[in-house]
């Protein structure tokens, strides 16, 4: 949400902070151990409960590894490339891009100071995130949180157009609500839930496809959304929203619940052929 000007003149303090958190990702991914799942299909880890075991005959005796055991677990993938699209096409980076006009609307006008409370207010999602992601349950939260997405990304286009700013509130009630969304919801559940679903014989394939069409969608929308901007003005969010609706049918129509569940239990229900199951899966 900080404009360009802002970021030029900021840039020397940005970049030691990328590196600084980059490096600082490297040395955690280091100390990381590898799953207990993937060390039994190894056979490298003998002292194992019978749900690794379990998961690990599965895994060896129904499902090839590599990219002809993704072929048998399609929905896995499109899952997987679904909530990419909830996590990058939704209108994330679109929203950021207009924060500080809503911000301005809502009558805070200096661009660090806009910058600084949707920091903390998204910092604070996060963290909410954390606590509800296993008391509730994955598609519990994701579920509602992309609705509240679409929602508010929805109504940002006649808010934006109509809304004076003596009637800011609607600004900051549409802005924090989207971003609350994000961060609950696709913001911090996207890998986990990905990891879920996805058997770790198939995990390398599946990632590289799910992940190289996180960026494809983060780059459409980066070298998209000024023309659009430009040709549609705010009704470019109806896009967003439209993407968020449809995510959100199919993800409720498909995607079954893993918390509390063994990779056992969620690869059988990716291997079912039915693809539409309605109601809550393994609750």
């Amino acid at each position: 949400g900080i404009n360009a000007e802002y970021m030029g003149r900021n840039f020397e303090l940005q970049l030691p902070c990328v590196v600084i958190s980059v490096v600082l990702f490297m040395v955690a991914a280091m100390c990381m151990p590898e799953s207990r799942v993937w060390l039994a299909s190894e056979e490298k880890l003998y002292a194992i409960n019978e749900s690794d075991v379990e998961a690990s005959a599965l895994m060896e005796n129904e499902l090839p590894g590599g990219l002809k055991g993704l072929m048998r677990l399609p929905k896995s993938l499109v899952c997987g490339l679904l909530m990419a699209a909830a996590f990058m096409l939704t209108g994330i980076n679109a929203v950021m891009y207009y924060s500080t006009d809503f911000l301005r609307l809502g009558g805070i006008s200096h661009p660090m100071l806009g910058s600084l409370v949707l920091m903390t207010w998204n910092l604070i999602a996060t963290l909410v995130a954390i606590g509800l992601a296993d008391r509730f349950g994955r598609r519990t939260i994701l579920l509602p949180t992309i609705a509240i997405m679409s929602i508010s990304i929805t109504l940002m286009a006649p808010i934006f157009q109509y809304v004076h700013s003596n009637q800011g509130v609607a600004c900051f009630v549409l802005l924090f609500g989207f971003c609350a969304g994000f961060q609950i919801g696709p913001g911090t559940l996207f890998w986990v839930i990905c990891n879920e679903i996805t058997p770790p014989k198939i995990a390398a394939v599946a990632f590289a496809i799910i992940n190289t069409a996180q960026g494809s969608f983060s780059l459409a929308v980066t070298l998209a959304f000024p023309w659009l901007k430009s040709v549609m003005g705010p009704n470019v969010f109806y896009i967003f929203g439209g993407v968020g609706l449809l995510v959100f049918t199919f993800l409720a129509l498909v995607m079954p619940e893993t918390r509390g569940r063994s990779k056992s239990e969620i690869t059988r229900d990716m291997l079912d052929k039915r693809w539409v199951r309605l109601g809550r899966t393994g609750e």
